[in-house]
């Protein structure tokens, strides 16, 4: 059969995938067979500061560059693989399920998924592409950097899942790719929730705004990219303008 909805039980079911992974939040999650469990949410209060970049870094370089400098509003974003940490790759999520709302606003605009934002109003497509968003907007820097990311002293513990993490917490230093990568998903962010008139966590002009302020910084920066991402750096500088 060939229709306009043959691939919705596909993209539903990758949508709750992705919302199960959300970081360090109570989430009630049921599975495709049925079962229905709460995961409990992680406590990032001990989070601090760490001089060190995600790009090439290793957990080396996040212990060596750790601070006294507590770093609020870490919880957020995604976890990444078998890891609880949410790094700047992740802005390409957003930016991919930005880009379908805003090729396919009326195929796309189901509100009934079933994930902790359906029935809001806006399309769970979109909440769930802005969870990443208010995410590192909420650790916005004053100078308009955004962190490249949460990350953990090393990998889970075996035994430990996310909410008894037990790991020291660090919120990773900006770098100019990932800041042109939030500049690029939050101004589309702007665009979206403009065009659709929705009513977000944040309005289309704080959107661009932040994004404005990132991609600002993102350009007195752009000669220290991170090692062997020159190429990157400058892909993602296009991809934002």
């Amino acid at each position: 059969r060939i229709a306009r909805d043959v691939y919705d039980p596909v993209w539903r079911l990758a949508l709750k995938g992705l919302h199960a992974h959300r970081r360090n939040i109570d989430l009630t999650i049921k599975s495709v067979d049925g079962e229905v469990w709460t995961r409990p949410g992680s406590d990032d209060s001990a989070a601090v500061y760490s001089t060190a970049r995600m790009g090439n870094a290793t957990f080396e370089a996040f212990v060596n560059g750790a601070t006294d400098r507590p770093a609020p509003n870490t919880r957020g974003g995604w976890m990444d693989a078998g890891d609880f940490d949410s790094n700047h790759n992740h802005h390409w999520v957003s930016l991919l399920l930005l880009d379908l709302i805003d090729r396919h606003p009326e195929a796309l605009k189901a509100d009934d998924v079933g994930i902790t934002d359906s029935g809001n109003g806006v399309p769970d497509l979109l909440d769930e592409g802005l969870w990443m968003i208010d995410s590192y907007i909420a650790m916005q820097n004053k100078d308009g950097s955004v962190t490249s990311g949460i990350e953990y002293s090393q990998h889970p513990n075996v035994g430990e899942p996310s909410h008894l993490n037990t790991l020291p917490v660090y919120q990773l230093a900006p770098s100019p790719r990932s800041n042109y990568l939030y500049a690029a998903s939050a101004a589309r962010a702007s665009r979206i929730v403009a065009a659709g008139g929705y009513r977000t966590n944040h309005s289309s002009t704080e959107y661009l705004e932040s994004a404005a302020g990132a991609f600002r910084w993102a350009e007195d920066n752009r000669n220290d990219p991170e090692p062997d991402s020159k190429a990157k750096t400058e892909a993602a500088r296009l991809l934002a303008s």
